[in-house]
């Protein structure tokens, strides 16, 4: 596009080279500023999150320090909350004066109670560990997820914008020369500046 611009200004002033390079480093300027801020821009909206630069301009322009005092208002508010949880455990002993039938009768009732109870945890232990697994294959697959929407958005800034925005810096910095030193360069090609 840029050596469209050119070509066109050396037919629109062909008759004075210096003043043809002038305006066309102008040209190559206005291209690539032009292209540095679509390229921008382009980087920008990969990136949903980020300002536009008028919302750029209010967020510094509301943050700016104010000269006059400001009255702010604080409201504080608490919240109590108390949890506990109980559990109670009984045993069943035998007397001094128990036989030893009654003896090995409470030994496996005991025996049988702390095999339920043990039988219990275990299943609620069970039950938590499935719970958790299943909690972490979410999360898994929500954060491989998320690595997928962050890799394409770089992709997208970078083969988007960035390579628009060199482009344009490239142009704008051999705009700057050509604009700068044309009366020179008129002269390198054996024309001096223009009457």
């Amino acid at each position: 596009m840029a050596t469209v611009v050119v070509l066109v200004l050396w037919f629109l002033i062909s008759s004075c080279l210096e003043r043809y390079l002038r305006v066309s480093g102008m040209g190559l300027q206005l291209i690539g500023v032009t292209l540095m801020g679509i390229g921008l821009r382009d980087t920008r909206l990969a990136f949903e999150d980020q300002p536009t630069t008028w919302e750029g301009i209010k967020l510094w322009w509301a943050g700016r320090p104010r000269f006059k005092p400001q009255h702010l208002a604080l409201e504080a508010r608490g919240t109590m909350m108390a949890m506990g949880g109980m559990s109670a455990h009984a045993n069943v002993t035998t007397g001094p004066s128990a036989t030893l039938e009654q003896r090995v009768a409470t030994l496996e009732r005991e025996h049988a109670a702390l095999s339920d109870e043990v039988g219990k945890l275990g299943k609620e232990i069970q039950q938590k560990v499935a719970e958790l697994s299943n909690a972490m294959a979410v999360e898994r697959s929500e954060r491989q997820q998320a690595d997928k929407g962050f890799k394409q958005q770089l992709k997208k800034a970078i083969a988007e914008g960035l390579p628009l925005a060199r482009v344009g810096a490239i142009c704008f910095f051999i705009g700057i020369i050509a604009a700068s030193i044309s009366p020179e360069m008129a002269s390198w090609f054996g024309e001096g500046a223009c009457h």
